[in-house]
């Protein structure tokens, strides 16, 4: 046998494993997802929308907590942005904490930040952050919520 026929031979092998395998479990998934979506509950073994979610905890690290904790900005007139998270840095922290800490079928989302406030007086301490999933098939909208002052110890984040 000459390398073309050996080379077409192990295409043909491919192809026809790739039919078996391949198309089989995807048409399986398929039916699946039409079934978790009708139901309107969470897919659990395949990517796809999210329809509702789960509240979970993440945990952000003391060292993490501190190169991202809130500042304070004397140029900001409104009270309400006086105080903000570190730029550049808090949105890699908080999704990289959500990509260990999230569900599997959550882990597929990219999450895109779009606002925080940070509430930091004497009577209350609230800082929240808003994302959504960039994914077309998916939108889904987290909100991240620090409701105690953290102290010297890791910073526990609610995501809802």
């Amino acid at each position: 046998m000459n390398t073309l026929t050996v080379l077409s031979n192990q295409m043909n092998l491919l192809a026809q494993w790739v039919m078996n395998n391949f198309f089989n479990n995807v048409l399986g998934d398929l039916k699946l997802f039409k079934l978790t979506c009708a139901e309107h509950s969470k897919p659990k073994d395949i990517e796809g929308p999210i329809f509702s979610h789960l509240s979970f905890s993440i945990l952000l690290k003391k060292g993490v907590w501190d190169t991202i904790q809130p500042t304070f900005h004397f140029k900001n007139k409104d009270p309400r942005s006086k105080w903000r998270l570190k730029p550049n840095t808090w949105t890699h922290e908080y999704n990289t904490a959500f990509m260990i800490s999230a569900p599997n079928y959550m882990k597929g989302c990219i999450l895109k930040f779009n606002k925080h406030t940070v509430i930091n007086n004497e009577n209350h301490y609230n800082i929240s952050a808003y994302a959504e999933c960039t994914r077309k098939s998916c939108h889904m909208k987290y909100h991240f919520e620090i409701t105690q002052r953290p102290t010297n110890s890791d910073v526990k984040v609610l995501v809802r």
